[in-house]
């Protein structure tokens, strides 16, 4: 082996040859020289996105959502809060004289599975009396709300709730009736005939409002916004059915929208808007 071979086995440091375009590493053209900048323009720009969002947290990422089935003890307060109801023909309140609402807050023992039913006194609902004035703003647009009926403040304990532990459980009932003579009515009841009549040819529904809430993805630091559920059933004299409303407790957890973020658990009771 002759010593020009013994130095390229071993020479790993020496300078490779190069080629030259008039002088130039590279063959540079217009085109590429734009292609360059544009995808510089786009990863600078996502750069700012992200480090935008990630100080901001605008946005909030919805990772696990569920709603359950109260399997345990709870307890809603519904105090103050949008419990609305009317019977209405069409959209006019439909004459006590065909019919009547009895609302019952209903105390069942869990042992016995007997309850106690109290009848709750109602009145015109007003926003500063039996609504708390925070939902003028939620409801604005709604006028139907202040033609409805509200259960009288400060009379009863509204709470929907579940102790097992003193085998109790607490829930409402709206029930609709046909208006029977009695001396607190002064007997002015419409005759039976009249009002099976009524009630088959006219477009009697129970309407119903109540609170709930909707999530506001944009809203990091209060996602959970006060809302209302709007519920219409018809009614007819030969209506047999029971409707159910179900207020579930909604767990849901997520993110604000940054990679590094914990992941927050938020918890409400309603239905979710």
């Amino acid at each position: 082996m002759n010593s020009s071979k013994l130095v390229n086995l071993f020479d790993y440091l020496s300078m490779e040859p190069k080629l030259f375009v008039n002088g130039n590493k590279r063959y540079s053209t217009q085109f590429g020289a734009l292609m360059t900048i544009a995808s510089f323009s786009i990863i600078l720009a996502f750069t700012i996105i992200f480090i935008f969002q990630f100080y901001n947290g605008r946005q909030m990422n919805v990772l696990y959502y569920t709603q359950n089935v109260q399997m345990f003890d709870y307890e809603y307060n519904f105090n103050n809060k949008i419990f609305a109801f009317q019977v209405q023909d069409g959209f006019n309140t439909v004459d006590q004289r065909y019919l009547n609402i009895v609302p019952l807050l209903v105390i069942r023992n869990l042992t016995t599975n007997k309850s106690v039913k109290i009848p709750m006194e109602y009145e015109p609902c007003q926003y500063g009396k039996n609504i708390d004035r925070k939902y003028i703003d939620l409801s604005r647009n709604d006028t139907l709300i202040e033609q409805m009926n509200c259960i009288k403040p400060d009379t009863y304990d509204l709470k929907l709730s579940l102790n097992r532990t003193v085998g109790l459980k607490t829930f409402f009932n709206i029930y609709v009736q046909i208006c029977q003579n009695s001396t607190l009515n002064n007997n002015t009841c419409f005759p039976r005939e009249k009002i099976i009549k009524y009630l088959n040819d006219a477009p009697i529904s129970l309407y119903y409002y109540y609170h709930t809430f909707s999530i506001d993805l944009l809203n990091r630091h209060n996602p959970l916004q006060d809302s209302y559920y709007v519920q219409r059933s018809s009614i007819f004299y030969d209506f047999k059915y029971v409707f159910y409303e179900f207020i579930k407790l909604t767990v849901f957890e997520s993110d604000s929208g940054s990679f590094f973020d914990e992941t927050i658990k938020y918890q409400n009771f309603g239905r979710v808007m």
